[in-house]
């Protein structure tokens, strides 16, 4: 998953010499994404990279109950379907 901060704001730190230096709300970002498991004992944590104005990770979801429940809610994989609305073209019609 991609988190990204309102506004796209650089409110985790900065890059320095091609390393990320995370500043205190990275810091709390990075102990908030740690802690899901223990909030979500279903979830495992996958990797994970912070960067100024975002985060991305993997969750894994252990329990074959709530993984299925969310399979039903995906959509149908069509490429239109997985744009916004707002990127769906209405057909030309001559």
């Amino acid at each position: 998953m991609t988190i990204v901060t309102w506004h796209r704001d650089l409110l985790f730190g900065d890059i320095m010499d091609g390393e990320m230096s995370l500043n205190s709300l990275g810091k709390i970002a990075e102990v908030c994404w740690r802690a899901i498991p223990k909030h979500f004992p279903f979830a495992e944590l996958g990797v994970f990279v912070i960067m100024p104005n975002h985060v991305h990770g993997i969750i894994v979801i252990t329990d074959d109950h709530i993984r299925k429940r969310a399979a039903l809610l995906r959509p149908n994989l069509r490429p239109n379907l997985l744009l916004p609305p707002w990127h769906v073209t209405k057909p030309i019609v001559k």
